[in-house]
């Protein structure tokens, strides 16, 4: 009951929050995480979003079972939080942390700014913040949802940590479904944030956090789905069900 009371008033902040602000003026970010955000983008929107991503295990990680997915994180690295539906692994030192919510629903129609402000208060907590680019796309076009459902909103944001100074966070945003009537409406939405010093960010980007990206599967033992090549692709969604090199 209290989790549900502090929800909701989150929720109440967050229909009142401004959404997140457009940049202003900062120092120049590191040049290579500068090349790093240019070139995800251009990978990101390129791709196919139809296209399954292919799962490499990393040799040597840690794995964390969700409710029917699994992630892998590194030696070093040690879980916060996490439960069948969530999960925020970070360094010894919690400033580089991966975050993943497969999905959260709320009971107002929130608009991607606003869930991005709450899944960003995971990392930064009510720090202030100053988002660099932003940019969306539709993952999920074979489902023809009207949007903002199936819309996935990526931002790049800068923070400042007391200590550490300068970071960085990538956040990601996927509206799962979203309705709003005169009489309310509710809204789900899943995502995924990386978050480093920005002096870090790129070289942890292509180390851990795509590592663990790709590592991750969504049929686990148990979860009911039948997996015979043990891929990490059910079955009933691998075109080669017998060959774990295939999907």
């Amino acid at each position: 009951m209290k989790r549900i009371i502090r929800l909701m008033a989150i929720i109440v902040c967050l229909c009142v929050v401004s959404p997140l602000p457009v940049r202003g003026e900062m120092s120049p970010l590191p040049a290579d995480l500068q090349d790093w955000m240019r070139d995800f983008q251009a990978s990101y929107l390129s791709s196919d979003p139809v296209t399954l991503k292919p799962i490499v295990p990393v040799p040597g990680w840690y794995t964390y079972a969700g409710g029917d997915w699994t992630c892998q994180y590194p030696p070093g690295w040690s879980v916060l939080s996490g439960d069948a539906l969530s999960f925020l692994a970070c360094d010894a030192r919690q400033l580089c942390c991966y975050d993943y919510v497969q999905m959260q629903s709320f009971l107002q129609p929130l608009a991607h700014d606003q869930v991005g402000v709450y899944a960003l208060r995971r990392v930064a907590g009510d720090l202030p913040f100053q988002v660099e680019d932003t940019f969306d796309k539709n993952i999920l076009p074979q489902l023809m949802l009207a949007p903002p459902s199936g819309i996935s909103r990526i931002w790049y944001i800068r923070w400042q940590h007391p200590q550490a100074g300068n970071m960085f966070t990538m956040l990601q945003v996927v509206m799962l479904s979203y309705f709003n009537s005169f009489a309310g409406g509710s809204s789900s939405a899943s995502w995924t944030s990386w978050t480093a010093p920005e002096d870090e960010f790129a070289a942890l980007a292509g180390s851990v956090f795509t590592p663990m990206y790709y590592s991750s599967t969504y049929t686990i033992p148990g979860s009911g789905e039948s997996d015979r090549d043990r891929d990490g692709y059910p079955d009933s969604e691998d075109n080669y069900p017998d060959d774990p090199n295939y999907h």
